[in-house]
């Protein structure tokens, strides 16, 4: 599902940059890239991108916006990995 379809909270340039690196992370292996718009019910989140690798039930890593910037967050080693500005600097924590 292109991200545009699901990430209504997010601007326009944040579901191109969605969909931009979903290209990059397939190209570094990163083949099974599942973004779902999903209820997480967390609280002053503004918006969530959990990113799911495929057959896995739960999150790899979530992506949270707070007061103007991005958190994002390993569950495989339950770490914070970093704040960042803008999606595409959060993004890149992730697959660079």
């Amino acid at each position: 599902m292109p991200a545009g379809a699901a990430f209504h909270t997010l601007s326009a340039q944040e579901r191109h940059s969605i969909d931009s690196w979903r290209i990059r992370a397939a190209e570094r292996g990163l083949d099974a890239v599942d973004l779902i718009a999903r209820n997480w019910k967390v609280r002053g989140a503004r918006a969530i991108i959990g990113i799911f690798r495929a057959g896995e039930p739960r999150a790899a890593w979530l992506l949270g916006r707070g007061d103007g910037a991005w958190v994002v967050i390993d569950f495989e080693t339950k770490t914070v990995i970093g704040l960042a500005p803008g999606l595409d600097d959060a993004l890149a924590l992730v697959v660079p």
